[in-house]
This record gives structure tokens, C-alpha cells and sequence, in this order.
């Protein structure tokens, strides 16, 4: 048998306790809309409090009234920058907190990459690839780039905010590098295929075939797979003759067996972050 909750009983206590919420609810309501613009009008019931049928009900109700006015609940407290973007202060420390650790993964992502060293045909060159970056000037080690710091004062509008905190939320993700290299690995793929060279498809075919991480590593390391050495249209631009571009690719593949032969030794396989 379900015990019924008690009979809400309206004493003086009771009575202050409603009268003080309502005014302090009501209250937010107005100052928000005033300073911010923004209508909290439908985030609070205020029912009359004779509607209660028991104290469990008005209790719930009393929660959802002292969450709604306190001045920590951060859902409900607002901030406006200088070009008149209102956001919550949750939403905004949300977007912090996605930025802050998208920009460690990034960071993390660089470190263990920056200091592999290049090779060619499979011998290591005495280069890494942070000191090849720098050496050719390239805005970012193997393409992974670290998110600038946020900054509310800099957002535009509302669209570039909701914007802004998609695309930290994507890329505080544990699956945004697998995805990204995922999509590096198929394009590459797919650059290939453009060629006119007939050669190139089957190699286009087995680099599909190559987990996400496999690729990047390959890439990053392998100077034969550098996208560098091909345009837009899928044709090789490393200023050598077709013969040798060719012998390029047979190396490729003889990268691509090596791994699945198992002698190759990769690093970051299956290193996902959390």
C-alpha cells in the first residue's frame, strides 16, 4: 500500500516561506529581462499556494524555487560582453572547460609527434618533424593545431558563441583525432584516386584499408606520404620524373605491408585520449 504524503498545512511558516520565493523568483525574473534581456519566465512555476495538495509537492516546489534564486546556480546568472552577447555563466564555463581540454589533447597530440624523426624510404634523416616544421615555416606540427585561449570579449554574436562551443565540445572529444585523421586518411585516399596515373589506385584502395592512427603516423613520419608532393588535382608536384614517383608509391606500399606484416613499429596506435 503507497503511504500518501501529507496534507500540506498552510501556517504562518509555510505562508513566509511561499510569499518569500515568489517575490524573490518574480524578482529575478524582472531583473534579468531589465539587464540582459533574457526571460527566465518559464524556467519558474509560481502556482498559487493553496494548489499544493501535499507537502511533498509544495517541498519540490520549494527546491526548484531556491535552485532558481540562488545566486550561485550559475545556469541562471548571466554575463553580457562589450558587443552585447548575453550568455549563461554555465554555458560559458562550459565552452572554458572544452576549450582548456581540447587544447591539452592538442598539446599532447604534438608531443608525442614533434620529436619522431623524419624518414626517407624508411631511414631517419636527423630531422624531426617539429625542426622540419619550423624549418619549412608551417603553422603547425602534422596539421594538429592548438585552439586559442577563450575569450569571451572577442565573440561577435550570438551565432559565432553557439558556433564556438560546437566546435570545442567536437574537439574536446576522446574521438575527435580518430575522426580527424580518419577524414586526413580518406581525402588523401581520394587525392590519390584523382590521379591520371593508373598506378596510384591500388594504393589509394590499400590506404583506405589502414586504421585512422596508422595513417597519421605513416604520414607524419614517412616523407613519401607528404601531401606537399601532390596538388589539388591528385598529380605528384615533387619535381621528379614519373619513373621516380612511381618508385615512391612502391615504397608507400611497401610501408603499408610492413605493418600489416607487423614490423613496423608505431607509437601511437590505438592512443585515443579520455
Amino acid at each position: 500500500m503507497v503511504k500518501k504524503s501529507p496534507k500540506l498545512r498552510i501556517d504562518s511558516k509555510t505562508q513566509a516561506e511561499y510569499n518569500s520565493l515568489v517575490k524573490r523568483s518574480k524578482a529575478k525574473v524582472s531583473r534579468v529581462q531589465k539587464k540582459y534581456g533574457v526571460d527566465l519566465s518559464g524556467e519558474i512555476e509560481l502556482p498559487s499556494i493553496t494548489s499544493f495538495k501535499s507537502r511533498k509537492a509544495f517541498n519540490e516546489w520549494k527546491g526548484q524555487a531556491e535552485s532558481f534564486t540562488n545566486r550561485y546556480n550559475t545556469k541562471f546568472q548571466f554575463r553580457k560582453n562589450e558587443q552585447g552577447v548575453v550568455a549563461s555563466k554555465k554555458f560559458l564555463n562550459e565552452i572554458e572547460r572544452d576549450t582548456n581540454k581540447a587544447r591539452r589533447n592538442a598539446k599532447e597530440l604534438i608531443a608525442k609527434v614533434e620529436n619522431k624523426e623524419i624518414k626517407v624510404g624508411g631511414k631517419p634523416q636527423g630531422v624531426t618533424v617539429g625542426q622540419q616544421a619550423k624549418l619549412l615555416s608551417r603553422p603547425n606540427i602534422a596539421g594538429v593545431v592548438v585552439p586559442p585561449k577563450f575569450n569571451f570579449k572577442n565573440i561577435q554574436d550570438q551565432k559565432q558563441l553557439n558556433k564556438k562551443a560546437e566546435n570545442m565540445r567536437d574537439r574536446a572529444s576522446s574521438k575527435f583525432y580518430n575522426e580527424r585523421n580518419k577524414t586526413m586518411r580518406d581525402n588523401y585516399a581520394d587525392m590519390l584516386s584523382l590521379s591520371y596515373h593508373n598506378w596510384a589506385d591500388d594504393l589509394a584502395k590499400r590506404i583506405r584499408e589502414l586504421p585512422p592512427d596508422i595513417f597519421f603516423e605513416m604520414y607524419t613520419q614517412e616523407d613519401e606520404f607528404d601531401f606537399s608532393q601532390w596538388d589539388s588535382e591528385g598529380q605528384y608536384t615533387g619535381g621528379e620524373e614519373v619513373s621516380e614517383a612511381e618508385g615512391k608509391i612502391n615504397k608507400m606500399m611497401g610501408f603499408i605491408d610492413q605493418y600489416w606484416a607487423g614490423k613496423m613499429k608505431l607509437d601511437l596506435k590505438h592512443d585515443h585520449f579520455s
